[in-house]
């Protein structure tokens, strides 16, 4: 009855409207409630314009308690009978039978009042977690837009399927498995996951408390199937549950691309959208911190104006070792990967090669060393070190220019990024980071709706979420939500992992007032409608408001 309420509304703008310019005497609606006689008005109108009139459901109460006899002529009268209690008669027909002047409803005697069906207000519909009342959804509920008849995947790597909030919802899970049998092949295992996890269960826990009315599918995949578990997941979603929208807050840790939305996985994430009217929103990542966090990138033009074939970092030190080197602070036991990637992804035969360092501090000896050639081959321009530390204090990371060190090359400028990640551990000191250009991977692809964070409240962009411009100069990411809420599995749920579902579910939103929607469409009114500011990059903060974009959707 969604649509009624719509219809409704509309016409008894348009009525009030008349009301008030012409000052015209309000039509009497007998025995029908106004809301119930504006839907069959439209009914009638329907049909003069010779369409068919659509079937229309109505309350009515009787003058006494009905009787097996009163539902019996209802039926014969025409009317579908479709439950009754008491002094109340469920029933339906087309909306313009209920003023036929035989069988409508001002001629049956038992009949006293018709109405449009009350909607059931349930207790649950104060937002489970914080984030859906700081974008304003609790608003969008009570309007009627809940993501009634909406699909919204979320594809992680696991989750717990015997979580009560996603079970009350009635969440699906898939486990997508890519096989051998052709390319682009998968088995999708319905009620099965890949992993039990909490930041996949959040994830889904956040975009059903957004939309309550949307249908959840929960895709995982092997941890051990990389890019291509992820895009059978994506291509399953796509293809074939053909979602309205997909929100994915994972990435990889190996890149396939220079930040710039290009690479083998971008080319297709593109394919697979193409021709959809699927969203994909992804987190746009935690890289724009440095000291305090578990990650952080530098990113710059390979420099060595002292000849010595090692990076600068920084320029004018004194001493060759700290101005070649960048210095960081952790403590032992954490699981450090360091990722060097650079800009030589399209050629054949690379004319760039560099090579990463990982130094201890007092001895200045080499912990671990990636030093692949690239130099006039095909391979992939990337270098990673890992490994547990080994003592809690001070270390150093060294980039050189292989190329013309070793194979006779040039010392020309590479554009290069350091990705630097501790799991089970942090960063005490960061000597050098970058804030700005830290969007990566599947993030920075232009097809892709990138997600920020920001504090709930304040809207106050946080310092750890990754922001653009990307490498190829594109403003990331395209909307921000909240972090740091509460609700989920997690005591506090941060990153922008848990920012991107409340983007998801908006979309879906905003696609029960529109079903017609792209999501191109829909990223421009939530863009459009957003709480405005602008980062330390020059980047513009748009901190979604979904009451907002609900309103100014219907008032065009």
């Amino acid at each position: 009855m969604l649509w009624c309420r719509r219809l409704m509304f509309v016409l008894l703008v348009a009525a009030t409207a008349s009301a008030a310019f012409a000052q015209a005497a309000p039509h009497d609606s007998g025995k029908m409630s106004w809301d119930f006689f504006l839907v069959v008005q439209a009914g009638q109108r329907t049909k003069a314009a010779g369409g068919e009139a659509v079937a229309a459901t109505a309350l009515l109460t009787t003058t006494q308690e009905a009787t097996a006899s009163d539902l019996e002529a209802l039926t014969a009268l025409g009317y579908t009978v479709l439950g009754s209690f008491g002094r109340y008669v469920l029933v339906e027909a087309p909306a313009d039978h209920y003023t036929d002047p035989e069988k409508g409803v001002e001629g049956i005697s038992f009949v006293t009042n018709v109405m449009l069906p009350p909607a059931s207000i349930t207790n649950d519909d104060a937002a489970i977690t914080s984030g859906s009342e700081a974008i304003s959804a609790p608003e969008a509920w009570g309007l009627g837009y809940r993501g009634q008849g909406k699909k919204i995947a979320i594809i992680d790597g696991g989750f717990d399927s015997s979580n009560p909030i996603l079970a009350a919802r009635g969440a699906k899970t898939y486990l997508i498995k890519p096989a051998g049998t052709g390319p682009r092949a998968y088995d999708a295992l319905e009620g099965q996951v890949a992993a039990r996890s909490a930041h996949g269960t959040s994830c889904a826990i956040i975009a059903g408390d957004v939309a309550p009315g949307a249908e959840l599918f929960l895709l995982s995949y092997p941890g051990n199937t990389g890019p291509v578990g992820f895009l059978c997941a994506l291509a399953y979603a796509v293809e074939k549950l053909k979602v309205d929208v997909v929100s994915c807050s994972m990435e990889f840790n190996r890149p396939s691309c220079h930040a710039d939305g290009t690479g083998f996985v971008n080319e297709e994430v593109t394919k697979i959208l193409a021709g959809s009217t699927t969203a994909l929103v992804m987190a746009s990542g935690n890289w724009a911190g440095g000291a305090g966090g578990d990650r952080w990138i530098y990113n710059g033009s390979f420099a060595d104006p002292d000849g010595d074939f090692a990076h600068d970092f920084t320029v004018g030190a004194e001493e060759s070792w700290n101005r070649n080197t960048l210095a960081f602070t952790a403590e032992a036991g954490g699981y450090v990967q360091i990722v060097l990637e650079w800009n030589d992804w399209a050629s054949e035969s690379k004319t760039t090669d560099l090579n990463l360092f990982l130094y201890d501090s007092e001895y200045h000896m080499i912990l671990s060393s990636s030093t692949a050639r690239q130099f006039g081959r095909a391979n992939d321009p990337v270098e990673v070190v890992s490994g547990e530390l080994p003592y809690s204090g001070e270390y150093h990371i060294m980039v050189e220019n292989a190329a013309a060190r070793w194979y006779g090359g040039t010392t020309q400028t590479a554009s290069f990024q350091l990705y630097v990640f501790c799991q089970g551990g942090g960063f005490e000191d960061v000597e050098h980071h970058s804030t700005c250009g830290t969007v990566r991977e599947v993030a920075s692809n232009p097809n892709v709706i990138a997600v920020g964070a920001v504090a709930p409240g304040s809207g106050e962009v946080r310092e750890y979420s990754s922001r653009g411009p990307t490498a190829s100069g594109r403003a990331k990411p395209e909307l921000c939500a909240p972090d740091g809420v509460t609700g989920t599995v997690y005591e506090s749920f941060t990153g922008t992992s848990a920012s991107a579902p409340y983007v998801a579910g908006a979309i879906a939103l905003l696609r029960t007032v529109k079903p017609d929607l792209t999501a191109a469409d829909a990223l421009a009114v939530l863009q459009e409608t957003a709480a405005r500011s602008v980062d330390s990059c020059g980047n513009a903060v748009l901190a979604i408001d979904i009451a907002k974009a609900i309103a100014w959707l219907k008032s065009k």
